[in-house]
């Protein structure tokens, strides 16, 4: 075992060392930290952060309906179908979280240029402020791909976004209302 002088050497002196000495004793004194699960190794998955998918009563499913009507209708409005379009577009049906359970969009994925991944997305239902799309890889939001605001919750016209990360098979995205902090909560997501 490693002494209090190897791990800190003879640079810090008085106070200060004092106050380290107690923390190691405390440190030493408390043992090592507990096995993690397997779970907790693992880290988060797609399902901790967006929340868990609750099954959903029969009266709630006609609120969803409606929704992902109102998502395709938008898709369609914008010029886009809900699948590739030939051009390299693909558009993705979104709808709302428990944090926004009436929110609906369409994320529309134009053809990628060499250095960015454009997109259009087009909302319905989120209140007025800031909200960013986060590109999910491998399960997990990855990085933020573009901001966009609201300012009419009724709808508006759609929002270019040119993202610097490139889409992969697999790969989705979600939106997030932005905070002063700069996190936020989930409000939009794939249509599953």
């Amino acid at each position: 075992m490693t002494t209090f002088d190897e791990l800190i050497g003879a640079e810090p002196e008085g106070a200060e060392r004092a106050r380290l000495r107690s923390v190691h004793e405390l440190l030493v004194e408390a043992g090592p930290p507990p096995e993690l699960t397997p779970e907790l190794a693992a880290g988060p998955t797609l399902r901790m952060t967006l929340g868990r998918v609750r099954r959903v009563a029969s009266s709630r499913r006609r609120i969803y309906i409606p929704a992902v009507a109102a998502a395709l209708l938008i898709a369609m409005a914008i010029g886009i179908g809900t699948s590739g379009s030939g051009d390299g577009s693909t558009a993705i049906p979104l709808a709302g979280t428990a944090a926004a359970p009436h929110a609906v969009g369409t994320l529309n994925v134009l053809a990628a240029t060499k250095t960015t991944q454009p997109m259009q997305i087009a909302v319905q239902g989120l209140d007025r402020g800031l909200y960013a799309v986060y590109l999910v890889h491998n399960g997990r939001a990855w990085e933020k791909c573009g901001t966009f605001t609201v300012k009419n919750p009724a709808g508006g016209r759609p929002t270019t976004i040119n993202s610097p990360y490139r889409a992969k098979t697999g790969d989705t995205w979600v939106v997030t209302r932005v905070t002063a902090k700069g996190h936020g909560v989930t409000v939009l997501k794939p249509v599953t």
